[in-house]
C-alpha cells in the first residue's frame, strides 16, 4: 500500500496510544451541580415562605428590566437612524473586542488548570492500565483494528493487477476520463474496507465506545484523503504524461501534485487533532483557541501558493511578451490587469474566509463558502458548455479539406455568419452564467428580469437582435439573387450569356439595396434602444440637401451615370471619347482582382477588392488606368507583383499588346509597284581593324 500509508498507519498507532491516556479524564464532570446545591434547592421549594420570597424576588427582577428596555426604546426613537446604525457598529465592535479579551482571558486560565492536573492525569493513566478489565478491552480493540488492517491490505493486494490493467486503458480522452474514474474507485477500495469493516467487527466484539469512534473518525479522514490524492492523481498524473487529464506540462503537473498533497496532508491533521480536542474533556476549555492555531495554518498556506502562482506568471508572462505582436490589444491590457491584481483579490479572499472561520462568524463563513462552490461550479460548466459550443460548431460547419483545396474560397462561402452566430450564442451563455453568479451571491436578478424594467430590457434584446438578423437576411438574399442573375444559363444546349446591361445594371441595384437596408435598420436598432431617430433623420435629409447643392456636378454625374445604364448608350467592351481622350472600357482588370482575392495564399492578405477609377492619361508608350488595392501593412509589394504577373498573363492569353518604345519604317513605293530593295553596307571601322591585327614579335 505504499510508504505513506505506512506513515499513516504509524500516526495512527500513535493516535491509539495517546487516546488511551484520554480515557479516563472522560469519567470525570467538573461542570456537574453538587450535592449541596442540589439540597438547597429542594429546601426553598419545600418551605412556603422562602418559595414566596423567591417570586417575588423574580417579579422585581422582571419589571426593572422592562423598565429598562422601554428606556432604551425611547432613547432609540429620539436618535438619528444614522447615528443609531453609527452606535450599534460601534457596540459590535466593543462588544466583539471585549469577547475575545475575555476569551484570552479563560484561555489562560484554563491553560493554567491543565497544567495544574497534569499529575493527575498521570495518575489516572497509571489506575486506568492497573485494571485489568481495560486492558481486555484494549486488547480486543486492537486485535478488531488488526484484522480490519489484514483484510485492507489484502483487499490491496487483490487489486493491484486490476489498477494496472485500468491504467493501461486511459488512451483517448473520453475513455481516459471513464478509465481514470474506474482507477480512482479502485485505489480508494481497500480503505472502504478498512473502513466497513472496522466498523463491523466493533459492533460484533465491542470495546472502548470513546476509543472505537474515534478509530472510526481516523478511518474515514484516511479514506478521504486517499480519495483525493487519487483523484489528483488522475488529473495531474505527476509521473507519466501520457495519462495526464488537465492539459499541463510535466513541472506544472508535478508542483500542483505537492501542494496537494500539501492540503490533504495538513486537512487530515486538522479535522483529526479538533475531534480530538472535542471529544477530550481535559481540553475543552482550549478548544477555541487550539482551533483558531490550527485554522492559521490554512491562509498562510495559501498566502505562499498563490504568491509563488502570481510570481510565475508574471515570469512567464514577461518571457512571452517579447513574441506579442500586438501588445495594445484591448485584451492583452485587461490580461496584463488581471494578471497584476488577482493575487490581492486572491488574498483577501482566502483571508476573509478563514477569518470569518477563525471567530465563529457561521453565518458569514456559511455565505461565502456556499457562494464560493456555487461560483466555481457555475464557471466550470459555463467553461464546459462554451467547449462544448466550439466542438459542436466545428464538427457541424467543418468543411471536408480536398473540397477545400478544390475550391478555394468555398469553405469561407458556406461558413459565412457562422462567426457571428457563435459570438451571439457565446455572449448568451455568458450573460446567463453571469445571472446565475448573481444569484448565487445574493443579488436579485431573478427579480430584476421578472420586473418591468427587467422584461422592457430583454424585449428590446430581442427586437434588436432579430431586426440585426432580418438586415443580414436581406443583404445576402440580395447578394445570392444578384450571383443568380449573372450566371449563365444553359436554353436547350446552348448557353444564354448575361446581356452587358444585366452586368451593369444588376450590381449597382444589389448596393442600393444593401445600403437602404443598413440605414433602414440601424434606424430601426437606435429607435428599439431608446434614441429618438426624428433628430437623425432630419439631419440626413440637411446633410443631403446640402451635399446637392454644394456637389452639384457630383450629383450631375451621377444622374448622367444614371441615364447611361439605362438607355445601354456605354457598355462595357465599347470605345468611348471623353473630350480629347479615349479608350475601351474593359473588365479585364476587375476580372484579375477578382481572381487574385480568391486565391488561398494572396486573398487573406487583400482588405477590399480591386477599385478601378478608369483611364487616368496617355503616355508616349502607355495608357494609364488607374486601380487600387486595400491590403494589410507591408503586403502590398508582394500583391503588386502578383498582379501584375496575372495581368500580363491574361493580356498574352488575348492577345492584348502591351505598348512599349518602337519605331517603324516605311520605305517609298515607285508608281511602277513594287518598292526597290534597301541595300544595307557594313564599312568597319579602319583603326578597330588594324588594333584586331597580330602584331609580329
Amino acid at each position: 500500500m505504499g510508504q505513506s500509508t505506512q506513515r499513516f498507519f504509524a500516526g495512527f498507532l500513535m493516535f491509539l496510544f495517546f487516546m488511551g491516556f484520554s480515557i479516563p479524564t472522560r469519567a470525570q464532570e467538573p461542570n456537574a451541580p453538587s450535592s449541596q446545591s442540589l439540597q438547597g434547592l429542594v429546601d426553598l421549594m419545600e418551605n412556603p415562605e422562602k418559595r414566596e420570597a423567591f417570586v417575588k424576588d423574580l417579579k422585581n427582577l422582571i419589571e426593572t428590566k422592562k423598565a429598562v428596555e422601554s428606556k432604551g426604546e425611547k432613547q432609540a426613537a429620539g436618535t438619528d437612524p444614522k447615528d443609531e446604525k453609527q452606535l450599534v457598529i460601534v457596540r459590535h465592535a466593543f462588544d466583539q473586542f471585549e469577547n475575545i479579551s475575555r476569551d484570552l482571558k479563560n484561555s489562560l486560565a484554563a491553560t493554567i488548570h491543565v497544567a495544574g492536573r497534569i499529575p493527575l492525569t498521570v495518575a489516572d493513566i497509571g489506575a486506568f492500565f492497573d485494571n485489568r478489565e481495560n486492558l481486555t478491552r484494549l486488547l480486543t480493540l486492537s486485535l478488531v483494528t488488526s484484522g480490519a488492517i489484514l483484510i485492507a491490505l489484502l483487499a490491496g493486494l487483490l487489486l493491484r493487477p486490476a489498477v494496472k490493467m485500468v491504467t493501461g486503458k486511459m488512451k483517448a480522452f473520453p475513455a481516459r476520463l471513464f478509465w481514470g474514474i474506474v482507477r480512482v474507485v479502485l485505489s480508494v477500495t481497500p480503505y472502504a474496507c478498512l473502513w466497513v469493516f472496522f466498523t463491523l467487527f466493533s459492533r460484533i466484539f465491542p470495546s472502548f465506545q470513546e476509543g472505537t469512534n474515534l478509530l472510526v473518525l481516523f478511518f474515514t479522514l484516511l479514506f478521504l484523503y486517499r480519495a483525493v490524492m487519487a483523484a489528483f492523481r488522475v488529473l495531474l498524473s505527476p509521473e507519466e504524461s501520457y495519462f495526464r487529464l488537465l492539459p499541463l506540462e510535466d513541472e506544472d503537473a508535478n508542483y500542483l501534485s505537492i501542494w496537494a498533497r500539501r492540503f490533504a496532508i495538513y486537512s487530515f491533521f486538522y479535522f483529526m487533532a479538533t475531534r480530538f480536542l472535542q471529544w477530550s474533556d481535559t481540553a475543552t476549555a482550549l478548544y477555541p483557541q487550539i482551533r483558531v492555531f490550527f485554522l492559521v495554518g490554512f491562509p498562510l498556506m495559501l498566502t505562499i501558493f498563490i504568491l509563488q502562482v502570481a510570481r510565475e506568471i508574471r515570469i512567464r508572462k514577461i518571457a512571452t511578451a517579447g513574441e506579442d505582436t500586438e501588445k495594445n490589444h484591448p485584451q492583452n491590457r485587461w490580461v496584463v490587469l488581471a494578471i497584476r491584481y488577482w493575487p490581492i483579490l486572491g488574498l483577501g479572499y482566502a483571508w476573509a474566509i478563514f477569518l470569518s472561520l477563525m471567530f465563529t462568524f457561521e453565518k458569514g463563513f456559511l455565505y461565502l463558502f456556499h457562494a464560493t462552490l456555487g461560483t466555481v461550479i457555475a464557471l466550470l460548466f459555463i467553461v464546459f458548455l462554451l467547449r462544448f459550443l466550439d466542438w459542436m460548431l466545428l464538427r457541424l460547419f467543418k468543411v471536408n479539406e480536398r473540397v477545400s483545396q478544390r475550391f478555394p474560397g468555398m469553405e469561407e462561402k458556406v461558413n459565412r455568419y457562422v462567426l457571428i452566430i457563435k459570438k451571439g450564442l457565446t455572449i448568451a451563455i455568458v450573460l446567463v452564467g453571469a445571472g446565475a453568479i448573481g444569484h448565487i451571491w445574493g443579488i436579485p436578478v431573478a427579480a430584476f428580469v421578472a420586473s418591468e424594467t427587467g422584461a422592457t430590457i430583454i424585449l428590446r434584446a430581442i427586437a434588436v437582435l432579430i431586426t440585426f438578423a432580418l438586415v443580414l437576411f436581406i443583404i445576402e438574399m440580395s447578394q445570392v439573387i444578384s450571383d443568380y442573375l449573372l450566371k449563365e444559363r444553359k436554353v436547350g444546349k446552348k448557353k444564354k450569356k448575361t446581356t452587358q446591361k444585366q452586368q451593369t445594371f444588376i450590381p449597382v441595384i444589389k448596393t442600393a439595396v444593401q445600403i437602404v437596408t443598413g440605414f433602414v435598420g440601424g434606424i430601426i436598432i437606435l429607435e428599439r434602444l431608446g434614441v429618438n431617430t426624428a433628430p437623425i433623420l432630419a439631419g440626413a435629409g440637411i446633410v443631403g440637401l446640402a451635399v446637392g447643392f454644394g456637389a452639384q456636378t457630383l450629383v450631375k454625374d451621377l444622374i448622367n451615370g444614371l441615364f447611361i445604364l439605362f438607355e445601354e448608350s456605354i457598355r462595357v467592351g465599347d470605345f468611348a471619347m471623353v473630350d480629347s481622350k479615349g479608350g475601351v472600357v474593359e473588365a479585364v482588370l476587375k476580372e484579375v482582382g477578382e481572381d487574385l482575392c480568391k486565391d488561398p495564399d494572396h486573398g487573406p492578405n487583400i482588405l477590399e477588392p480591386l477599385e478601378i477609377f478608369g483611364l487616368d492619361r496617355f503616355e508616349d508608350s502607355a495608357v494609364i488606368i488607374r486601380a487600387r488595392f486595400k491590403t494589410k501593412p507591408l503586403k502590398q509589394w508582394g500583391i503588386k507583383r502578383e498582379f501584375y504577373r496575372r495581368l500580363k498573363k491574361v493580356f498574352d492569353e488575348r492577345g492584348i499588346e502591351i505598348p512599349f518604345p518602337h519605331r517603324t519604317l516605311y520605305m517609298g513605293e515607285p508608281k511602277e509597284g513594287p518598292s526597290p530593295p534597301l541595300h544595307v553596307r557594313i564599312q568597319e571601322d579602319k583603326k578597330a581593324s588594324e588594333s584586331s591585327e597580330p602584331v609580329a614579335p
